[in-house]
């Protein structure tokens, strides 16, 4: 699919842009606000460089209708809304490192409340869980929201709080798809 960076402007090697890196005990909020179509996705991506053990936390994730025409709209919450099933509107996700290819996380370790590639390798993966995301030298971990609605949107992380042990670092970026397709 194709990627429109909205925040900072880009994280990936492959794809335009400048890189946030953050490290360890560094926090950070975020708001933006774009306009969607039914049915196009927004990407939360975390990076890392080498294999490391950081997690983000992701307890204030949400993404909220802020269009005057439809105030009816809700605002979802990725923290209380977290599932044990992907969709309809958040998919939890990975992306191999330095490529565009995004795919879902295939299974739901309920032991962890996570979403990973493997249980068998769960500390070796990219993983996506209620409240925070882990990627890992091979996995990027990606959190998918797929608009229900088209209208403008504010995407807000408040709080976000990077927690590790290494000195490489995590970047975190935001894109938006422009096909609607993961």
């Amino acid at each position: 699919a194709d990627m429109i960076p909205l925040y900072p402007d880009g994280i990936k090697t492959n794809l335009s842009g400048s890189k946030k890196t953050y490290t360890d005990g560094d926090s950070d909020d975020i708001s933006l606000v774009t306009t969607v179509t039914e049915g196009q996705y927004i990407w939360f991506y975390l990076v890392t460089a080498s294999k490391t053990n950081y997690t983000i936390d992701l307890t204030d994730f949400s993404i909220s209708y802020v269009d005057e025409e439809y105030p009816q709209m809700a605002s979802y919450d990725h923290y209380s809304e977290f599932s044990d099933k992907q969709g309809p509107v958040w998919y939890y996700m990975t992306s191999e490192a330095d490529t565009d290819f995004t795919k879902q996380l295939d299974v739901y370790n309920s032991d962890n409340s996570r979403w990973q590639t493997d249980k068998a390798t769960e500390y070796n993966t990219g993983a996506v869980g209620n409240h925070f995301m882990q990627p890992w030298s091979t996995d990027d971990a990606v959190l998918g929201f797929k608009s229900p609605y088209s209208g403008k949107v504010n995407i807000s992380a408040e709080n976000l709080y990077l927690n590790g042990s290494s000195t490489d670092g995590v970047k975190i970026g935001i894109f938006k798809g422009t096909d609607g397709i993961i």
